[in-house]
């Protein structure tokens, strides 16, 4: 394919390199610093459209903004636009190497992307990364440009230099300085959006600003510093009980429900998050600036919110040189590393946590055990004086064990049936429903030769490829059985950060997968 520049030059464009939801990416032949996007037809509903992007693009280009800032790739900034036929069809940008993105460096388990490539991964890299983000928005906001839609997807992690880059950047809401025409962004994750943002209807109604950009900026640093929590997540406790809130996530952005920050009634922060107090002073007043409001004055307060710049002072000490006297480490756990004002290791605190609940859990199975033990001595007891020989009796207790177990429905049948069928699979690729439904877009036809458990079960592995427990047996049991699941995130662990975690195409496909249940009926 050939396409021609604004200038004249040819660009002989090679293979894909990968694809998104407006555009596909290709190399460039003869030139390996920089690649072209070229538009899907279907991005564009008009000639008119087509032809506002172009003066888009156009602006983008005049306002020669630097894509490398200190010599390292920070932007993939449009530059050169592409024709065909004297036709705007995509754009020339900078080569970007990595395909890690920013959510990579959120999660973290022993089988995360983020423990492969940072095996000694502290909480210093944390607050370097939030450092590096904030100076490339603090960067863009010196030039009175707004980022819009400002999600994680759009926020790639350099490894070699560990920096961020910032891509898709034809989507940022652009103003032309010269002749004021405003290009405005129209796309965004609602768990991302300022409060003001949630509730325009379409965002094409709504108004991107720094300030939105500096709501967005406080949640990847919150998440970045506090181990992956949800800044607008936690739980929801009903007189003393504990559930995972089922109201979404924007709606809790919109009320200001930031546990972290103020006292939300019926709600808590989760057991595995660490308290907002493990934070230097400067960075709680930060979040504070940003998370503390309510919905009666969330747009009154939206210009109290922390600028990248102030992120910025805040953050820089962290990442000083060893020996830093910021930073603790922690003398049980070398990579337990933690601001130097707290008396005792958060991250072990957390930890204790969790063992605790868990211990919790295997008390009662012991006690379980002691009185299944009990009742097994009493009635072995009771059939010698009866003549009846106990090893015969116990072994046909153990027969009716999984039975009881699962006497509440037929889910030990459908159990043993799914693993049948599983255990007859000799790949990996194979144990999977639907192998790809976390890279590309599902549709009816991909469903349509299903029964109704194994789309049942091909919604749940989007689930379960991150680690997700389940509650319903027969579900637990046939991942179990498979050789890529392992058991990480207790359910309502997961929940409540799943929203981060999902890239574009599983949120869509779990979304495709229960319409589709629900046209056909299942329960």
């Amino acid at each position: 394919m050939i396409y021609s520049g604004q200038t004249g030059i040819t660009y002989i464009l090679e293979s894909q390199l990968g694809a998104g939801g407006e555009g596909i990416v290709y190399s460039l032949y003869g030139n390996d610093q920089f690649v072209a996007k070229i538009y899907k037809k279907e991005k564009f509903h008009s000639d008119s459209e087509r032809k506002t992007m172009e003066r888009k693009l156009k602006t983008m280009i005049s306002m020669n903004v630097p894509v490398a800032l200190d010599g390292i790739i920070r932007l993939a900034w449009p530059q050169d636009i592409l024709y065909d036929n004297h036709v705007m069809a995509g754009f020339i940008m900078p080569k970007i190497e990595t395909t890690y993105k920013l959510f990579d460096i959120y999660r973290g388990g022993k089988n995360s992307v983020r423990a492969k490539l940072y095996p000694n991964y502290t909480w210093k890299y944390a607050a370097q990364f939030a450092y590096h983000l904030a100076w490339v928005v603090a960067h863009l906001h010196s030039r009175d440009i707004v980022i819009g839609d400002f999600n994680q997807n759009n926020i790639a992690v350099d490894p070699v230099f560990n920096t961020i880059i910032l891509i898709d950047c034809d989507s940022f809401d652009i103003t032309d300085p010269k002749t004021g025409e405003h290009f405005p962004c129209t796309v965004g994750l609602p768990e991302m959006l300022a409060p003001e943002l949630q509730d325009v209807g379409s965002l094409s109604k709504g108004h991107f600003s720094k300030e939105s950009d500096n709501f967005s900026l406080a949640i990847h640093i919150f998440r970045l510093l506090m181990d992956n929590a949800d800044p607008f997540g936690g739980i929801i406790t009903v007189d003393g009980s504990a559930s995972v809130s089922d109201i979404p996530a924007n709606r809790a952005i919109v009320n200001g429900e930031c546990a972290y920050v103020r006292n939300v009634p019926g709600k808590r922060i989760p057991d595995w998050s660490p308290k907002m107090e493990m934070l230097p002073g400067d960075l709680m007043k930060l979040f504070k600036k940003t998370f503390y409001y309510t919905a009666v004055n969330a747009k009154r307060k939206k210009n109290n919110r922390a600028t990248a710049k102030e992120w910025c002072d805040a953050l820089k000490p962290l990442g000083a040189p060893e020996p830093n006297p910021h930073l603790k480490t922690c003398t049980h756990n070398r990579l337990h590393v933690y601001p130097a004002h707290n008396k005792t290791c958060p991250w072990c605190r957390t930890q204790i946590k969790k063992t605790t609940r868990i211990s919790k859990r295997h008390r009662r199975y012991r006690y379980l055990l002691a009185g299944v033990v009990f009742l097994v001595a009493a009635g072995t007891a009771v059939m010698y004086l009866q003549g009846i020989h106990p090893v015969t009796a116990v072994q046909s207790w153990i027969k009716e064990i999984p039975t009881l177990l699962d006497s509440s429905d037929d889910s030990s049948d459908r159990s043993s049936e799914v693993l049948k069928e599983t255990n007859a699979e000799e790949t990996n690729l194979s144990e999977y429903i639907i192998p790809d439904s976390n890279s590309r877009y599902l549709t009816e036809n991909d469903l349509e030769g299903l029964s109704q458990d194994e789309v049942c079960l091909a919604r749940n592995e989007i689930f379960a490829r991150y680690g997700r427990k389940f509650r319903t047996d027969w579900i637990r049991d046939y991942f179990l059985s498979t050789s890529w699941y392992e058991e990480q995130y207790e359910p309502d662990e997961f929940d409540a950060i799943s929203n981060d975690i999902f890239n574009e195409y599983e949120k869509e496909n779990i979304r495709i997968i229960v319409a589709y249940e629900a046209k056909m009926g299942y329960q």
